[in-house]
């Protein structure tokens, strides 16, 4: 039997096409490795602050580090964050955390959003309220269990 020569054409192209995506994949974690591994690892400890602001804008609230410090572990990017502190939109603090240990998962490059392997809090101290209104706070985040568009409530879940 004798394939038509379109055939045998666009086969050898989609096969070309496959495998330059999957090198770009590779290349692309493997970049994403060097670059968690020699540059923001070693230098996590001078971007304590950056930290913290990151963490405030995806919680909503205003959140402080006493340290933060970065290590390579069994092939994954382990953080320590030390003297976590979370404050309500009163201004008091909501939660404290002495120390959190967190070590990234890789399908947080599939995902594109923070995916973690492992999380390990110390010494946790929580504050849980029910407002006037009925509203549940945790740690100073409102948790309404029938709204499906509460984001932080649902990622945290999924870890």
């Amino acid at each position: 039997m004798k394939f038509p020569r379109f055939l045998l054409s666009c086969t050898h192209r989609a096969l070309c096409w496959g495998a330059g995506l999957a090198a770009a994949t590779a290349t692309f974690a493997a970049a994403a490795a060097a670059l968690m591994y020699f540059w923001i690892l070693p230098n996590i400890a001078d971007h304590r602050d950056s930290v913290a602001a990151l963490m405030s804008r995806a919680l909503g609230q205003r959140v402080t580090l006493d340290a933060v410090t970065g290590a390579w572990q069994q092939a994954r990017p382990e953080f320590r964050l030390q003297g976590v502190r979370l404050y309500g939109g009163d201004g008091k603090l909501a939660l404290e955390l002495p120390s959190l240990d967190a070590a990234f998962s890789w399908r947080s490059l599939l995902l594109l959003e923070p995916r973690f392997s492992h999380i390990e809090l110390e010494g946790l101290a929580l504050e849980v309220r029910r407002a006037r209104d009925g509203h549940v706070y945790i740690g100073g985040i409102p948790v309404n269990p029938a709204a499906p568009d509460s984001g932080f409530v649902n990622w945290l879940l999924r870890q």
